[in-house]
């Protein structure tokens, strides 16, 4: 099964080019193992996907992530000081990377809640 990360905000979506000139996207998440609360992992283009409703009209301002089979496993760049200008690359299965950001979402709408 694939894991996804459905309804991510082009705001935390950054095209990049590798030396080649290949373009990819870096996806930023949140993330309690960084110290800055973000990391970021890269997938191809063919990876990120209009947002739509049941419907089918694009949601506009987010799009959905494809990051493939649950157990696979891919680098993640994780901030290792507060300023956020150093960083490790630790390895996480797309499953783990999914379930982070929903308990991420998932903490924010309660704090939501509760203002």
């Amino acid at each position: 099964m694939n894991a996804w990360l459905n309804y991510t905000s082009t705001k935390m979506i950054h095209v990049n080019k590798t030396a080649e000139g290949k373009e990819f996207a870096n996806i930023s998440i949140s993330c309690p193992q960084s110290k800055t609360g973000i990391a970021t992992l890269a997938v191809n283009l063919g990876q990120v996907i209009d947002a739509t409703r049941k419907d089918g009209t694009v949601v506009e301002g987010y799009k959905n992530i494809l990051l493939g089979a649950e157990d696979k496993t891919r680098k993640v760049s994780i901030a290792t000081n507060k300023k956020g200008t150093s960083y490790k690359q630790v390895e996480m299965t797309n499953g783990e990377i999914a379930k982070i950001v929903a308990e991420a979402r998932k903490a924010y709408r309660a704090s939501q809640a509760e203002a």
